[in-house]
Parts: structure tokens; C-alpha cells; sequence
């Protein structure tokens, strides 16, 4: 590709990305809206089905919206970067099905 023609690419490429929106308090806002579960079980270690999947739609919300890194999840979590990416993927998936 030439310059000219790789610009353009990039370019196309940056617009087709979404726009990132919101802050992670208001990613959480709506988790607790959509789910009825609290933040700070969403924040705690409880293993129940209900609450995990309210903060795989966190991790989902916090990554794609609010562009907060999987690091960053890590620490406000307490969890594991392999746990942050299966969690974030099944947000996804719950995200799509509403």
C-alpha cells in the first residue's frame, strides 16, 4: 500500500471503531439497573450465578465502553487477567442477548 492509500485505511478503520462513552460509574449504574444487583456484591468475591454474571456485563461494559483496560479490572476486581477475559467475553454475549 502506498502512504496516501495506508492513511485513508487507517482512517476508515478509526471511524468504524465505537466511540467510547461513559465512565465506569455509569457503566455500573446500568449494570445495577439491568440486573437488580448491587455494586458492591458486583465488586465482592461471591461466586453466585446472578451476581457473576452482573459483573461479566461490568467487565464487558467497563472494556468496550468506558475503555478501561483489563489491568486496570484486575485490580478493582481481584481477579486474574484470564478470569477479566472469560468474564468480558460472557458479557458480550449477555450484552447481545437483551
Amino acid at each position: 500500500m502506498g502512504r496516501g492509500e495506508f492513511v485513508v485505511s487507517v482512517l476508515r478503520e478509526d471511524e468504524q471503531r465505537p466511540q467510547l462513552k461513559g465512565t465506569l460509574e455509569e457503566a455500573m449504574k446500568q449494570v445495577v439497573r439491568d440486573t437488580g444487583i448491587e455494586a458492591e456484591a458486583i465488586l465482592s468475591t461471591i461466586r453466585v450465578r446472578e451476581v457473576v454474571r452482573a459483573r461479566a456485563l461490568y467487565c464487558y461494559l467497563a472494556k468496550e465502553r468506558c475503555g478501561i483496560s483489563g489491568t486496570q479490572l484486575m485490580k478493582q476486581l481481584r481477579l486474574t487477567s484470564g478470569a477479566i477475559s472469560h468474564l468480558a467475553s460472557q458479557g458480550r454475549e449477555i450484552h447481545k442477548a437483551k
